[in-house]
């Protein structure tokens, strides 16, 4: 289940939200994701890499 955490609006749109169930193959962890203001993602960042 995902949870956004946090969203803020600057120059883009940062969304945080969860992901994972919490196992070793797919841990519980923060995706933080930026978007411009057309609605287009431009980065994402995950701390789990597999």
């Amino acid at each position: 289940m995902e949870i956004i955490k946090s969203v803020t609006t600057e120059q883009v749109i940062k969304v945080v939200f969860t992901t994972g169930d919490g196992t070793p193959s797919d841990p519980a962890r923060l995706i933080c994701q930026y978007w411009d203001m057309d609605g287009n993602l431009i980065k994402e960042n995950d701390s789990y890499t597999k």
